[in-house]
């Protein structure tokens, strides 16, 4: 009968945990490569839910202004969605006219609206879930959501968005219209869409533009082509 030495045994036992080692480190590696892949190549939904709130926040910022503006200020709310000189002034900070008196219609003015200026919800050039999930923000004075006011022939002054995604879209009507997660967003029509979402036009969204928006004063919508997403909010109603 042959036995092992005690060295043999010392130096298999050895060899063993090494190579349990390097297995386990090459697991290890793996699973730390494929979450880095995963965080850079998809969005959070905490990066995605703080865009979103950006993006809703801003409007309500808006919204509060207009309405102290017409409320309290010298612009009457007709004026502030009409056309004349006391019409609602969107002037970015430094644009042509900011530092030209008077101030009190400027909605990014300290002496008018006061609200802070910004233009995209993230830090990207374009639209993306992950960094930029709403651009091009707008403000149309003479826009019209049919029945969200007393009236559908004054303006009712609507703040606009791109927004990036059908996912995104969707995750906005949840929290303001209280949908289901995959519930589809309201249609409008392509010439509706790009005329008071992509260019900030004053468009009046009856029925035939956008049927479920229609008594809706805020709410995520798609063009009639499935390819764009914009979000809207009559910032007072009229």
């Amino acid at each position: 009968m042959t036995f092992l030495k005690s060295s043999d045994t010392t130096r298999g036992g050895a060899l063993f945990i090494i190579l349990m080692a390097i297995a386990l480190l090459g697991a290890l590696s793996w699973a730390v490569i494929s979450a880095t892949e995963q965080q850079t190549t998809a969005p959070t939904s905490i990066q995605i839910g703080d865009q979103i709130a950006r993006l809703l926040s801003q409007s309500a910022a808006l919204a509060g202004a207009v309405g102290q503006m017409a409320s309290v200020g010298d612009q009457a709310p007709v004026t502030l969605a009409g056309t004349g000189t006391g019409k609602l002034d969107s002037t970015a900070p430094g644009g042509a006219g900011w530092d030209a008196a008077p101030h009190g219609h400027k909605i990014y003015h300290p002496l008018g609206g006061g609200t802070k200026y910004i233009s995209q919800t993230g830090t990207g050039t374009t639209l993306s879930e992950a960094s930029n999930l709403a651009n091009n923000f707008r403000i149309s004075r003479g826009s019209i959501i049919q029945d969200v006011g007393d009236t559908n022939t004054v303006g009712d002054i609507v703040f606009t968005a791109s927004v990036a995604s059908l996912s995104a879209c969707r995750k906005i009507n949840q929290t303001v219209l209280g949908t289901a997660a995959n519930a589809a967003p309201p249609v409008m029509g392509d010439t509706g869409f790009s005329s008071m979402i992509v260019n900030g036009t004053d468009t009046d969204v009856d029925t035939a533009v956008c049927p479920l928006c229609r008594g809706v004063s805020q709410a995520c919508v798609g063009n009639a082509s499935g390819t764009a997403w914009g979000y809207y909010r009559a910032l007072l109603p009229q």
